[in-house]
């Protein structure tokens, strides 16, 4: 299985928009952590 694997710049761009959701919705933040986190699952199942 190939590994999924984000860079420094995108791992703290990714959480400040997790912030950022959180702070309009309470738990909209993990929600889009989890997505992202499905969907790296998905691609390193499947990267073609």
């Amino acid at each position: 299985m190939t590994e999924v694997v984000f860079l420094a710049p995108a791992e703290e761009e990714m959480r400040a928009a997790a912030a950022y959701y959180d702070s309009q919705a309470e738990g909209l933040g993990d929600n889009f952590l989890a997505e992202v986190q499905y969907t790296a699952e998905r691609i390193a199942e499947n990267p073609q």
